[in-house]
């Protein structure tokens, strides 16, 4: 009885910090007014970041790979905001949120791009810029 005993206290004192653990690897899908706020935050910092040419946004982004400059054509940003994990893969702390854009070079290749927002006063605030994909190539080591 004693050792049943031993063994449940052992599961009941480390579930706390499992699930502390699993919580802090997932990401967090943003729903409501925030999703439009960050897209639009991001759709507005890329669109003044841009050269305009034949009514296109042409940004250009560092291609770490290459070590390239890249101009790139505007296309849009995806749907989907998600909070940023504590830990992980990309830069960054709590409280940062992310939506892909989507840009497209002069050969028609599509460049998947990760722009990062974190919370400004009544606002958002971009913060990092992270070359994700090149067509299906994915950039970024997990």
């Amino acid at each position: 009885m004693k050792r049943g005993f031993k063994y449940v206290s052992l599961f009941i004192l480390l579930l706390p910090f499992f699930l502390v653990a699993c919580q802090n690897k997932a990401r967090e899908k943003v729903t409501g007014e925030e999703i439009s706020q960050i897209r639009g935050a991001i759709e507005s910092y890329i669109k003044k970041e841009s050269s305009v040419e034949d009514s296109s946004y042409i940004y250009e982004i560092n291609d770490p790979e290459q070590d390239k400059l890249l101009s790139l054509t505007y296309d849009h940003v995806h749907e989907g905001v998600e909070e940023k994990p504590e830990s992980g893969v990309r830069t960054s702390h709590k409280g940062k949120y992310f939506a892909c854009v989507d840009f497209v070079d002069k050969g028609g290749t599509v460049y998947d791009v990760d722009v990062y927002v974190v919370k400004e006063g009544d606002g958002w605030k971009v913060s990092d810029v992270i070359l994700h994909k090149v067509g299906k190539e994915n950039r970024l080591k997990e």
